[in-house]
């Protein structure tokens, strides 16, 4: 019999998952909710920040019941999810924007104007192309909802969200672990902090970005309210996780350098592992 147990949520772009793993690896429970993603325009893509918060309520919920393992016996919870979409909340972690997914494509605009601004210094720095992802969105918000962009504490992802949700934080305490920095734009991907130079040359404020941890850091507890309606107790550690790409690629076994991946999932990804971090600034 195993006496710790894990349960592990995947805000993915189709659905969540829910499952509860024991400590050696094995699982014994798992569940599926399908994402509702919405399509105001052509090449606008969204999702209700509070709908994939209930998603998780509820897969957790539906594992828990189905194993019907103690409270006492779960050690942690941990969160994975999409990762280059963004959304915004304000101070009290209410979400003021709606989750900008990764496959909306309405700050293409943005793209072309950061490229112009000096697309090598953009790889340099973060690692990959730019893309339509944190830095091209931030500037949509900015440029396009100065209302709404105003009202915007911290820019985070969905895995975030949903931690802050379900531990009851405040905007000051809100975080992003180091597997997603890559997708933002504005990092210094080699020292894995936020660059001020890339900040700065994008014309986006430091104080609007989320503390960076650590994948496997405690960073809150679940809270009173949330465990009620998942039907476990409070105090629960939850880990801080990682990106769903880069967690995939662990449990496939890309964890030593020369090993090539083909991740097959909503988007396409060909990876591979290195001994050290090489952007590729060669046309």
């Amino acid at each position: 019999m195993f006496d710790k147990f894990i349960i592990c949520i995947d805000l993915g772009t189709m659905g969540t998952k829910a499952a509860i793993v024991s400590i050696e690896g094995k699982i014994l429970a798992k569940t599926l909710e399908e994402s509702k993603l919405y399509y105001p325009k052509p090449g606008w893509v969204e999702q209700k920040p509070n709908e994939m918060f209930n998603s998780a309520l509820n897969t957790i919920k539906t594992v828990v019941k189905e194993t019907g393992i103690s409270s006492s016996k779960i050690a942690a919870i941990g969160i994975s999810g999409q990762m280059a979409g963004i959304m915004g909340i304000d101070r009290n972690w209410k979400a003021v924007t709606h989750y900008d997914s990764w496959l909306d494509n309405r700050c293409q605009l943005y793209v072309e104007e950061i490229k112009s601004k000096g697309e090598e210094r953009y790889i340099t720095a973060n690692g990959m192309p730019v893309t339509i992802a944190y830095a091209a969105k931030i500037l949509w918000w900015k440029n396009q909802k100065p209302d709404i962009y105003n009202q915007i504490y911290k820019f985070i992802h969905p895995a975030g969200y949903v931690a802050g949700k379900l531990s009851g934080l405040k905007g000051k305490d809100a975080f992003i672990d180091y597997t997603y920095l890559h997708f933002s734009g504005v990092c210094n991907n080699r020292k894995m902090k936020w660059s001020k130079e890339m900040l700065n040359l994008l014309g986006i404020p430091l104080d609007k970005m989320p503390n960076i941890v650590k994948p496997w850091d405690v960073v809150v507890d679940l809270c009173s309210k949330a465990a009620e309606k998942c039907r476990l107790k409070a105090g629960i550690p939850i880990v801080a996780g990682a990106g769903d790409a880069i967690v995939s690629f662990i449990g496939s076994g890309l964890v030593e350098p020369g090993i090539l991946i083909d991740l097959a999932g909503t988007a396409s990804i060909l990876a591979c592992c290195v001994e050290d971090y090489r952007p590729d600034i060669k046309k």
